[in-house]
């Protein structure tokens, strides 16, 4: 009967492509618009329900958008706008990195 000792491991490191921080870009207004309202009631048919904050938010930002209006021109129409939710980059935007290791004694 022989013993052996074996010391196995490895490491490595990773990298996200393009696409996946790219992808995030494509969320955007005006292609798809996302509204976070808070304050009031979730009943959906409520008078000032968030329900009906968002439709207002996103009727006012659709229609707005169309003409050319600034946040200020819909914010003055609109009392209780909510802007879209926006995905912005730095000037210089890079891969996420990860590493991975793994060490094994038998």
């Amino acid at each position: 009967m022989t013993h052996k000792t074996v010391l196995d491991g490895g490491i490595g490191v990773f990298h996200d492509s393009v696409d996946s921080i790219a992808s995030n870009f494509f969320n955007n207004p005006p292609l798809v618009n996302s509204f976070t309202v808070t304050g009031d009631g979730l009943t959906p048919d409520g008078t000032g329900s968030l329900f009906s904050k968002a439709a207002a938010s996103n009727s006012a930002f659709i229609n707005a958008f169309a003409s050319g209006q600034t946040l200020a021109q819909i914010q003055a129409t609109v009392p209780n706008f909510f802007p879209p939710g926006i995905t912005a980059a730095e000037k210089r935007t890079r891969a996420p990195q990860y590493q991975r290791w793994s060490l094994q004694l038998q």
